[in-house]
C-alpha cells in the first residue's frame, strides 16, 4: 500500500493548474492510463467543487490521493450546500444549457465510468467526494 498523497487549494479555477502539476508527479504504479484518469477525475471534481459549492471565506478543499490495489481519490470541504449536490445526483443526466450554449452533466458522467466507485458523504463540518479508481 503507498501513503497518502496530500494537497490544499484555495477553491479557485486558477489552482487548477497546481492541481494538474501535483497529480504529473505522482508515482502512479502501472500505467498513463491511470494517471490520465486521475487527472480527469480531480480536475472535474474540483471545477465542479469551484463553480458550485458555496464554501466559506478562507477555508480550503484537501484533495487525497493513496495507491494501494486500487487508486483512492478523496476531496474534503466546508460547504453550506452539500445537499443540493445530493439532491442533483438522484436524477444525473446530460442536457444542453440553453443560457450557456453548452452540455452539462458530461463530466460526472465521465467521472462515474472511470470510477470503480463513487461515494458522497455529507457531514457537520466537512462533506466529501471519495472515488476508487
Amino acid at each position: 500500500m503507498g501513503d497518502v498523497k496530500r494537497l490544499l487549494l484555495a477553491p479557485s479555477f486558477s489552482n487548477i493548474i497546481e492541481l494538474e502539476n501535483f497529480i504529473a508527479d505522482l508515482r502512479i504504479s502501472d500505467s498513463d492510463d491511470k494517471k490520465s484518469a486521475v487527472l480527469i477525475v480531480a480536475t472535474e471534481i474540483f471545477s465542479n467543487i469551484v463553480e458550485h459549492a458555496y464554501i466559506p471565506e478562507g477555508e480550503k478543499v484537501l484533495l487525497e490521493i493513496k495507491e494501494g490495489d486500487f487508486i483512492g481519490i478523496k476531496f474534503s470541504y466546508m460547504t453550506i450546500n452539500f445537499d443540493d449536490l445530493l439532491q442533483a445526483l438522484k436524477n444525473p443526466h446530460l442536457y444542453l444549457d440553453i443560457i450557456s450554449n453548452r452540455y452539462r452533466g458530461l463530466g460526472l458522467f465521465m467521472v462515474n465510468n472511470l470510477a470503480r466507485h463513487v461515494d458522497y458523504k455529507k457531514s457537520e463540518y466537512k462533506s466529501s467526494i471519495c472515488v476508487i479508481l
